[in-house]
This record gives structure tokens, sequence and C-alpha cells, in this order.
């Protein structure tokens, strides 16, 4: 699963490289949102002149979602999913790059009258992909939500699947059934056994009958981004690893490949 991966011979070597990659995340993340605002007006600019695909289901807890699809030269751009509750309703709006990424989405949750369907409460949260990894939570207020908290990487899996839940209405579309698509995710606990780099960075964490397991490192914060940056310190240690399995676009794989990220990590 892992892709050509280099042995580092000297620790220093290791602490650089992590380094430079880490100290780019902040750019990175800006590049993000700077990725997402552009695609976000290139695409609703785009598809005022498509009329978009519409399906109709139920959701895991038997509420109404409605979802839609606008395609551009055959590639999903934006999907619209809508779940309705009969207090209120959930929009949220998925955006793609022309390469079928997703970079960004829009989430209004209103709660209404029951019995005059009046809006009383609107909330409003943005979200900011990288690599099929959320990077960048505003929330209703437009304050930035800390990847530390846990919150965070249960909002990335909630996005994530509901993503994949309203993608799999269109059955058939090779984008809707591969990219970013979440196939399951876990925990496992384990001792750390270092960081080994090729195209990416990996975890590495021994579990029980001395057998190893990698976890791909999309993004670092928190406790993940101290055992990133001093990886010697915590090895031995015992760690709680939170990952998913998801088809992620690789470009150094040339394609889309199913890769086990780590999203989250405990010291125990």
């Amino acid at each position: 699963m892992n892709l050509d991966r280099a042995s580092l011979s000297t620790p220093w070597l290791l602490v650089s490289l992590l380094a430079l990659f880490f100290c780019d995340s902040g750019q990175a993340q800006e590049n993000a949102v700077q990725l997402a605002k552009a695609t976000y007006a290139e695409v609703n600019d785009a598809v005022r002149a498509v009329k978009p695909e519409s399906r109709h289901a139920e959701d895991d807890n038997g509420y109404p979602l409605d979802a839609k699809v606008w395609k551009i030269n055959e590639t999903i751009r934006k999907l619209e999913t809508v779940i309705s509750e009969d207090h209120g309703s959930q929009t949220t709006e998925f955006y793609y790059t022309k390469e079928g990424g997703l970079v960004f989405s829009f989430q209004v949750t209103t709660t209404e009258r029951v019995d005059t369907g009046k809006v009383v409460n609107r909330r409003e949260e943005r979200f900011y992909f990288e690599g099929g990894a959320l990077v960048r939570w505003l929330d209703a207020d437009k304050q930035p939500v800390s990847p530390d908290e846990e919150e965070f990487a249960a909002q990335q899996a909630s996005l994530t699947g509901l993503e994949a839940e309203g993608l799999a209405l269109f059955a058939g579309d090779e984008q809707a059934m591969t990219e970013g698509k979440l196939i399951k995710e876990g925990s496992t606990i384990g001792t750390f056994a270092g960081i080994e780099q090729g195209d990416y960075f990996y975890l590495r964490l021994k579990t029980s009958g001395n057998e190893e397991e990698s976890y791909m490192i999309l993004q670092s914060e928190g406790l993940l981004d101290q055992i990133a940056s001093e990886p010697d310190r915590y090895v031995g240690k015992k760690l709680k690893v939170h990952w998913q399995e998801k088809v992620i676009h690789i470009p150094e794989a040339g394609g889309s490949q199913q890769m086990t990220i780590c999203v989250q990590v405990e010291l125990l």
C-alpha cells in the first residue's frame, strides 16, 4: 500500500525533512483555502447552464435525503445533499476541481418551528479539504476549529460519510465510486515504531504479535505534530491511532489509490 519508500540512514536527516515538511503546513492550508475559493466561484458560475441530476432516498437515520449533482465534461463538480427533519433541515454542498478532487464544503443547518415552518435559527459552516483530508473548519462565527479538538476528526468522518452516501445514489459514475470515498474507519492500539518517508510520511505502529502497520500522514496537528517532529522521543510509547481508509488521488502514483490515513493519535 505504501509508495516507493526510501530508508533514512541518519536521524538528523529525518528531523530536517520533517521540519521542512511541517513548516510548510501553514502555507499548504492557505493554498487549500485559495484553491477552494477559486473552485467555488468557478463552479457556481459554470453550473448555471447545467441541468442537475437528482436522486431521492433516506439517510441512515430514516430521514428524507435529496441529492443533486452537476457535471461538466462528465466530471462531478458539485454535489448537494439535503436532509429534512421535523424541526429543520441540513443542506451540504461539496465542490470539486476539474480533476474531481474535493476541495470545499459549505453546510447550512436550519431549525424551524414545527407548526409554521418558520426558520428560527440558521447556522453556516465552511470546510476546506486537501488530498481528501479536512484541513480547515470555520464554525458558524467564522472562527477556525482547532484540529486538536476531538470533534474535528468526527466532523471529517461525518462529512466524508455524507459525501459518499450522496454520491452512491448516482451509482455507475466512476468518480462516485472512487475519489474521496470513505471505505471504513477505526482505531488501533500499539507502540510507536517511528516515522518512515517516501513520497509521503507514514507513522509506523507495532501491534500485538509484533506485527507492524503504517498510516499515511496527510496533515499533522497537536500530538501528531509533536511525534512527527521528535520521533525518537516517542519510540516505544503506547499510542492509539485513529485512522480512515479512503480512496484519494495521489499524483505520484499516477491516479487514485485506497490508503489508510492517520487522522488523530492519543498517547496512552
